[in-house]
């Protein structure tokens, strides 16, 4: 059976960000999108779980017919290069402005185009920083070992996480966020590099996962950029007292991808797909009698 959907080529990387099925949302600083937004310029959009969000509009995406060379790596990409994490060549994107530095640390062996964390990064190259949780680098183990657990906290649902609302937010400078699968996850946690960081935070249990690439812990387990997007909103929620919508293009890549792989399905109702994920995932695929 087809893996699902492999002609695509499209990210992965996702672990659980809640300790039951689910979670929620709320979000940070008001800000006005300077890209029109999409509402009916994306079909898929407009009829998916992103139409009450604030999402720009995909015109620019959908306007890369073309792969080019990285002119860092020298890869052949579409949209954007993943090793790099450079934008094709005249491609614009929104960009967006948060509250926290968001530190994420990607385990060395989760592969660059399964990770949803470049969106994070080409979204608010300004506050968002990515490096690799390598065992064999002792000079990013060292550094991580430095981090401030005054100043840090880290988004991991142990036993011991908090909720966004129970934790004083006054002094916190970072959010760090593990980008692996959850068997990777466990372990970063324990490594004597982030194991100081013993101030945790977990994501209230409302949402599912939105992403294409199936993983066998359950629909609570949300994307690196969907528990991104959840935890801006719960900030902002706890802090002002009220929801916004100015981090909802932190989704602008991951909408996107979601959008093309639902037309997709669409247009090929034949194909199949790994029956491990969920029956209605596609939402548009035809009913056969």
């Amino acid at each position: 059976m087809e893996e699902f959907p492999l002609s695509l080529s499209l990210p992965e990387s996702s672990f659980p960000l809640s300790e039951s099925p689910s979670l929620s949302e709320s979000s940070s600083p008001l800000s006005e999108p300077s890209f029109p937004l999409s509402e009916s310029s994306s079909p898929t959009l407009s009829s998916s779980p992103f139409s009450s969000l604030r999402i720009s509009s995909h015109s620019p995406l959908r306007a890369v017919e073309e792969r080019h060379v990285c002119e860092g790596c020298k890869k052949s990409v579409r949209y954007f290069c993943y090793r790099c994490v450079r934008l094709a060549p005249g491609l614009e994107v929104p960009q967006v402005s948060l509250p926290l530095e968001l530190l994420v640390v990607k385990h060395a062996r989760e592969l660059e185009g399964k990770s949803t964390a470049v969106h994070a990064k080409l979204l608010a190259p300004e506050d968002v920083t990515l490096t690799t949780y390598d065992p064999k680098t002792q000079e990013t183990m060292d550094r991580l070992a430095a981090l401030d657990p005054n100043e840090s906290v880290l988004l991991f649902p142990d036993e011991t996480a908090q909720r966004v609302d129970e934790i004083d937010w006054r002094d916190v400078k970072r959010l760090v966020v593990i980008d692996g699968t959850w068997q990777q996850a466990k372990a970063m946690v324990k490594s004597s590099c982030l194991q100081h960081l013993t101030r945790r935070v977990k994501l209230n249990e409302s949402n599912k996962t939105l992403f294409w690439r199936y993983q066998q812990i359950g629909p609570h387990c949300l994307s690196t950029i969907e528990a991104v997007h959840h935890f801006f909103q719960e900030l902002h929620q706890h802090q002002h007292g009220q929801t916004t919508q100015a981090f909802d293009d932190l989704l602008y890549i991951f909408s996107f991808f979601y959008g093309l792989i639902q037309d997709d399905y669409a247009q090929n109702p034949d194909r199949r797909y790994t029956a491990k994920h969920r029956q209605d995932y596609i939402t548009k695929r035809p009913k056969h009698d």
